[in-house]
């Protein structure tokens, strides 16, 4: 059945199409933050440019000018001008004690260059420093020494759209999973909920879920080296304890040659009666190097080179429920495969408690971070687990690492004869890059197991170019599993058999790229008898900055391609899951930065089934907010493959769960120049269904796919009201499938109908009810639209059974709207559309069926 309605954009200008609150950051003054791309300089870079000139809504041509030492830049630079930007000013920089200088070069473009079809220049910078095999400050910019290469073209509109079709090849097996855990007794746990979306305009960046595809996190780690050990370098051969001494040179003097730590700097003993401060230090393969404390229960360590380790590096103190913690303060650190940092604490008995673990502290203050060996700060197991360290890298430069690091809580030996112990509390692991950090090794804060409780999860996190204000900027490339997951209780355990929670996970990048391959887990832990654990909350993102000295420096893309799983776990009480952020946020520099998960077949964010009470599933919003900042443009697709559930939760003798909402929208800016590139791609199942119980059902919650410039949608949605044995059904909610610029069309199945009741009197649940010209059960509404699958918004039934019966709940409405063209309707029989009332000792409302304006019929049934 077709129809025409000449309507008028006005029709469309829906108000309750809005961005979801609570996502945005406060603006705050940033500073624009540069690549730092080699190991060990020790010079501030303020070159790196990026996409100089991109996002220009001009069309004239780049020109530079070479600029001479004076005060706007001491060692001279270059201007960059193109129409319709401010003009951009980069500066060389200083020259440092053990780097170089900083140097940009540029090289014009002639049309037809790969990079600029319409020509343009290139930009390059770095620091000559003699890398790759170059000649050290000699003032020219060779090949190896180049860190960052951008470009800025001719007549570059700023827009920068990718591909919407998939990858090639078979699905791949990730999955997002947020689910409520399972409660064996009472409720359910809720679901978490998930937000995928950009927080300023994309200038045509898409937000892509594909079932297919795989993420490359693979970087080459820079070869062994035993650094720079300066002019007192301490090379340690054999076992080794460096003790703590209160004056210089000691007294009695120690033996010459001997280290010994004074005022938190290594010494070695010279001569008999004079000493030196050690510059470098490494330590041999197979050697263990004991540093004693020297502050309170803390070892501080500060070696103004490198640091090198093949061997072992510890601490050593006299508290017996906590080790010794450890602070070292290298120029760089460099750690080989098979070596080792620890402060594990030591093991207790199933009577008495494991000592806790110290905290690592490792800062490279002048380099980069270069580690293939193991970072150990567990809590022992005991009587009570101990409580594991916090693992903190922070390197001045790059971080590369490829090692273990673990903080995990200890586990409970104790049982219940003699006296049951609970799981150890875990500590964060952190590697703060002020540049790129590339990491393949596994990283563990999990907390300990228990007999009488599980410990809590410490957080665990990559940043990169975040570090201290100042100019900064780094991708993080991640491809090691990190776990974060709470302890679990042991079934012997028959009181107060609470689970660990897990913690965060976050990756956290400033002007540059996120690759993540590694397997994300923040679980909370099971208890038999018991709370299940909470699960922790996963945050990644992306945050470009504003500029410095007027250049805008783009980030990358957001690109993940492995499991995550912050799901609640199991207990008398299911524990809630945690949630999911994942943000980009271009800011200053929107040139079509996209997010894109690969190889993921679902994202499920239900709740938890119960026996009370089912848990309450979380929310799934994948969308693109407007553009700031002057920055006024479009800005891109929202194209999702993967099946997605925020369904509620099950109840086998209570209240079943309500479902949370699922939204997929573009930005919605009417006055915005340039090509329409915003649209919606939903080619995955939806279900937002409310869970069935018997006292209670949940509701369904409302789907919603607005694209500005259209919306196709192939996948199958529901959005039905749970089902009751022993009462009223649940109420349905409505599916809104929108464009106010572009074509709506729809193949898949939409099933928007209320649940049954159950049991003498129960009454059927309602169908969203409402029919207006911005509204309906389910809305199909575009300048075209096209629907060849079916539509329900049926009335719940409830008893039938005369005298007691219940009342059928009412039917909901459907309405197809076209506003420039008209409505193509192939789904027309029986099975194809249908508003049918509910059943029960009285009938219910009628639904309504409206094409272009007409109803077609009243309580369609055909």
């Amino acid at each position: 059945m077709a129809g025409h309605f000449g309507g008028s954009l006005k029709y469309l200008n829906f108000g309750f199409i809005m961005s979801p609150t609570g996502k945005f950051e406060t603006r705050r003054e940033k500073l624009h933050k540069v690549k730092r791309a080699t190991l060990s300089l020790t010079i501030l870079v303020v070159g790196g440019i990026t996409a100089v000139g991109c996002g220009s809504s001009g069309n004239g041509s780049v020109t530079v000018t070479q600029l001479a030492p004076d005060g706007v830049c001491l060692k001279g630079g270059v201007q960059i001008a193109q129409p319709g930007k401010p003009t951009q000013v980069v500066c060389n920089g200083t020259t440092g004690t053990n780097g170089g200088t900083t140097l940009v070069v540029t090289t014009p473009l002639s049309a037809g260059d790969g990079h600029c079809s319409a020509g343009g220049v290139r930009i390059d910078s770095g620091l000559d420093n003699g890398a790759g095999g170059g000649t050290a400050n000699n003032g020219t910019l060779e090949p190896g020494e180049i860190a960052s290469t951008q470009f800025a073209c001719n007549g570059d509109t700023g827009t920068h759209v990718g591909s919407l079709s998939p990858p090639a090849g078979s699905d791949g097996a990730n999955t997002l999973r947020s689910v409520g855990g399972t409660g064996t007794a009472t409720n359910g746990g809720h679901g978490g909920d998930a937000s995928l979306f950009f927080n300023d305009g994309s200038f045509g960046g898409n937000l892509k879920v594909f079932r297919t595809g795989t993420v490359d996190a693979g970087f080459t780690f820079p070869a062994p080296s035993a650094g720079e050990l300066g002019d007192v370098p301490a090379t340690v051969t054999v076992d080794t304890e460096v003790v703590s001494k209160t004056v210089n040179p000691p007294s009695p003097a120690v033996a010459t040659g001997s280290l010994f730590s004074y005022n938190g700097n290594l010494w070695v003993q010279d001569t008999p009666t004079t000493s030196k401060q050690v510059t470098g230090i490494s330590v041999a393969a197979g050697i263990k190097l004991t540093f004693d404390v020297n502050n309170g229960n803390t070892s501080d360590i500060l070696v103004a080179k490198s640091c090198h380790n093949a061997g072992t590096i510890t601490a050593k103190g006299t508290n017996i429920l906590v080790a010794a913690a450890l602070n070292l303060d290298c120029g760089e650190y460099l750690g080989d495969t098979g070596s080792v940092v620890t402060t594990m604490g030591t093991a207790g008995t199933t009577s008495f408690n494991g000592q806790s673990a110290g905290n690592i502290d490792v800062n490279a203050s002048t380099g980069a971070f270069v580690n293939q060996g193991s970072f150990l700060a567990m809590g022992g197991n005991g009587q009570s687990g101990g409580t594991g360290g916090h693992i903190k890298i922070r390197p001045e430069y790059s971080a590369y690492n490829s090692g273990a690091l673990v903080s995990r809580g200890g586990n409970s030996e104790g049982n219940s004869s003699s006296g049951a112990g609970t799981g150890g509390n875990a500590s964060y692991i952190i590697i703060d890059g002020k540049a790129d950090v590339y990491n393949s090794g596994s990283f563990d804060s999990s907390g300990g197991s228990g007999f009488q409780g599980g410990g809590n999860a410490g957080s665990v996190s990559l940043y990169s170019g975040e570090c201290c204000g100042g100019v900064y900027a780094g991708s993080v490339v991640n491809s090691g599993s990190f776990t974060s997951s709470g302890g679990s209780v042991d079934a012997t355990c028959t009181s107060g058999c609470n689970a660990g929670n897990g913690n965060s996970i976050n990756f956290r990048v400033q002007n540059g790229a996120l690759i993540n391959a590694g397997m994300l887990q923040a679980m909370g832990g099971s208890a038999p008898n018991g709370q299940g654990g909470a699960g922790g909350n996963l945050d990644l993102e992306i945050a470009d900055d504003s500029s410095y000295h007027n250049i805008d420096n783009a980030s990358g893309n957001l690109e993940l391609g492995a499991s995550m799983d912050n799901s609640g776990g199991s207990g008398l009480a299911g524990g809630s899951a945690g949630g999911v952020t994942i943000q980009h946020d271009p800011y200053n520099s929107p040139k079509g930065q996209e997010i894109i998960l690969y190889g993921f077949t679902s994202l499920d964010t239900s709740g938890g089934p119960g026996v009370t009470s089912g848990g309450n599933g979380g929310q799934i919003e994948l969308f693109q907010s407007y553009n700031w900042n002057n920055n006024l443009g479009p800005g891109g697709a929202v194209v999702n493959y993967a099946d997605f559930s925020s369904s509620g939760g099950n109840a086998s003798s209570g209240f079943g769960g309500g479902a949370g909402h699922v939204l997929l929208t573009t930005q919605k800016n009417y006055y915005i120049p340039g090509p329409r590139i915003e649209v919606v791609v939903s080619a995955g199942a939806i279900n937002a269904s409310g869970g069935s119980g018997t006292t209670g059902a949940g509701s369904g919650n409302y789907v919603t796919l607005y694209g500005t410039d259209g919306v196709t949608s192939t996948g199958s949605i529901s959005a039905r009201g749970g089902n009751a044995s022993a009462a009223a059904g649940g109420g349905a909610n409505h599916t809104q499938i929108i464009s106010d610029n572009g074509p709506v069309s729809n193949t898949g199945t939409i099933d928007a109908s209320a649940g049954s009741g159950g049991g003498s009197g129960s009454s059927g649940g309602n169908a969203y009810t409402n029919l207006s010209d911005t509204d309906a059960a389910i809305l199909l509404a575009g300048t075209t639209v096209t629907n060849s699958g079916s539509c329900s918004a049926n009335g719940g039934n409830g008893d039938s059974t005369p005298v007691v019966g219940g009342a059928g709940g009412a039917a909901g409405s459907v309405q197809f709207l076209s506003l420039k063209g008209s409505t193509t309707n192939t789904a027309a029989a029986t099975s194809g559309i249908s508003v049918k009332a509910g059943t029960g000792k009285t009938l219910g409302a009628p639904g309504v069926v409206e094409i272009d304006g007409r109803f077609v019929t009243v309580n369609w049934t055909h």
